[in-house]
C-alpha cells in the first residue's frame, strides 16, 4: 500500500458538546469533568487530499439531522455546504505546500464545520487515498449509528477521525500512536498530535496561523474541567418554517428544514430544498422516487435519514426513498436547452 494522499487532521478544542447517553458520561460530573448537560470535548474532522489531482474532501461525524442518540458521517455528497474550493499543491518531496490556504478557509467557516473557537491542525502524511475513502464511505453508508465515545458499535467525531487514519496510514509510528490513544477513547487534540509524523502542529485563530507549542494532554485536561459554557443555556431553535410546507428534522448538532415540490417541467422528478437551522437554503436539488405511488397531494412526512444525497418520506405507513439526480439549476439549464432545440 503506497502513500498517495494526506489527511489534514482538524481539532476545535473550544467546542462544547452535549453529553451522550452512555453510562460512563454520567460519572464524569462526579469526577469534576464537565456537567450533566455538556462537556468541553471539542470537535474533530478531517480533510482528505489526493496528491495526484489535489482534490480535497472534508468529512466529519456528528449528530447532524439524526435521531436522538445517533450520529452520521457528513461529506460533500450528503451535505453540499462542505465542498472544499481549494486544491492541494505538493512540492517535489510530495509535501502539502499550501496547508495555510486550507486552514484559513476552514477557520473562517464555523457554520460549515460546526467547530467553535480556535482550530488546531496537523498533516498526516503517508495516507493511501483509496483505502481512506473506502473506509469513510463504508461508515457513511451505515447512515445514523449510535453516537458515543465508548459504545461498541458506534462512533463520535474523534473516533471517526482516528479510525479513518488508522485504516489508511502507511506509517507504523502513526498507527501505534493512534492505537495507544484509542485504548481509552480518542480526543480531537490527540488525533492532531499522534496523526502527524513531524509533530508540526498549527494553531489558527482570527485569521492568523501560529505554531502550537502546548502539551496536548495538559490542554485536554484543562478543557475537560472547564464548565463555563459561553452559550448555555442554548438558545431555542427557530421553529418558524422558512417556506410554506417545509418540515423540520431535528439533531443535537444541527437540524434542517426540508421541502418538496413538483413542477411540470420535471415530469416524474421532484424538487427538494434543504434549509439550515437559521433558514439559509444550503441545497436545491432534483430527486427521483423509488415508487410512483407517492402522491404529493396526500399527507406526508420527511423522516430520517434525509440529506442531500437521498431523502426518506413517510406516507400511509410506507417509506419512500428519493435519490438525488442533479442540482436544480442544472435541471433548469437542461430544460432551457430542450426549449431551444424544439423551437
Amino acid at each position: 500500500m503506497k502513500s498517495n494522499a494526506v489527511i489534514i487532521t482538524l481539532a476545535y478544542p473550544d467546542t462544547f458538546v452535549r453529553v451522550s447517553e452512555e453510562f460512563v458520561c454520567k460519572i464524569f460530573p462526579i469526577l469534576g469533568v464537565g456537567t450533566k448537560e455538556y462537556l468541553k470535548a471539542g470537535h474533530a474532522a478531517l480533510v482528505l487530499v489526493k496528491k495526484e489531482t489535489g482534490e480535497a474532501f472534508y468529512f466529519d461525524f456528528g449528530r447532524y439531522v439524526t435521531p436522538f442518540g445517533k450520529g452520521r458521517v457528513r461529506g460533500f455528497e450528503t451535505d453540499r455546504e462542505l465542498k472544499i474550493p481549494i486544491k492541494g499543491c505538493f512540492d517535489a518531496f510530495e509535501n502539502l505546500s499550501n496547508i495555510e490556504d486550507f486552514l484559513l478557509f476552514l477557520e473562517a467557516h464555523p457554520e460549515k464545520t460546526h467547530g467553535k473557537g480556535k482550530l488546531i491542525a496537523s498533516v498526516s502524511d503517508g495516507i493511501h487515498f483509496e483505502t481512506a475513502l473506502h473506509f469513510i464511505k463504508k461508515i457513511q453508508s451505515l447512515g445514523s449509528i449510535p453516537y458515543g465515545g465508548f459504545i461498541k458499535d458506534g462512533s463520535n467525531c474523534s473516533r471517526f477521525v482516528t479510525d479513518s487514519i488508522l485504516n489508511s496510514t502507511t506509517v507504523p509510528k502513526v498507527k501505534s500512536g493512534l492505537k495507544r490513544i484509542k485504548m481509552f477513547t480518542p480526543s480531537p487534540l490527540g488525533n492532531v498530535a499522534f496523526g502527524s509524523i513531524d509533530k508540526k502542529i498549527f494553531h489558527v485563530e482570527n485569521g492568523n496561523i501560529y505554531p502550537y507549542n502546548k502539551d496536548t494532554f495538559l490542554d485536554n485536561l484543562t478543557n475537560f474541567f472547564d464548565k463555563k459554557h459561553p452559550e448555555w443555556p442554548p438558545k431555542e431553535k427557530t421553529l418558524s418554517s422558512p417556506e410554506i410546507g417545509a418540515q423540520y428534522l431535528d439533531g443535537i448538532g444541527a437540524g434542517a428544514w426540508f421541502s418538496i415540490t413538483v413542477e411540470n417541467a420535471l415530469q416524474n422528478l421532484y424538487r427538494i430544498k434543504r434549509y439550515a437551522d437559521h433558514h439559509l437554503m444550503d441545497f436545491d436539488g432534483v430527486f427521483s422516487v423509488d415508487n410512483l405511488n407517492f402522491s404529493i397531494e396526500k399527507e406526508y412526512r420527511f423522516v430520517y435519514d434525509s440529506h442531500c444525497l437521498f431523502c426518506h418520506i413517510k406516507q400511509n405507513e410506507r417509506i419512500y426513498r428519493f435519490d438525488f439526480v442533479r442540482n436544480y439549476d442544472e435541471q433548469l439549464l437542461i430544460n432551457s436547452t430542450r426549449k431551444v432545440r424544439s423551437a
